[in-house]
């Protein structure tokens, strides 16, 4: 879904590293996804990333892309802290043990899907 990727966009921002249109077309699809996510800090790199996993159309299954893009940029530390934004609301504790056994749900299906 392009939904997935927009998101992407969102959290990305800007950072010195970049990568060149060569090495963005020779990923595979997954590898592709999981540099989205590495790169997400890298708004320019981002906008190329998403540029190829475009051309590549049906061939990228869009939720599992984010999936893995999500995945990177946790394990990289490159997720945006939103915990603040929570600090005032009384079942923030209860959200996040949700989100986090979502998460952890999602891993375990990309690892038993291969």
């Amino acid at each position: 879904m392009k939904s997935a990727l927009a998101m992407a966009l969102v959290l990305s921002g800007c950072a010195a590293t970049s990568l060149s249109s060569q090495q963005i077309s020779a990923y595979s699809n997954d590898d592709l996804c999981k540099t989205l996510g590495t790169y997400n800090s890298n708004g320019h790199t981002v906008l190329r990333i998403t540029e190829e996993i475009n051309k590549r159309g049906v061939g990228i299954d869009q939720e599992r892309c984010y999936v893995l893009s999500r995945i990177e940029m946790k394990r990289d530390g490159n997720i945006l802290n939103t915990d603040n934004n929570f600090l005032n609301n009384k079942f923030w504790p209860h959200d996040l043990e949700q989100q986090q056994r979502l998460s952890r749900d999602i891993e375990r299906y990309l690892e038993n899907s291969h």
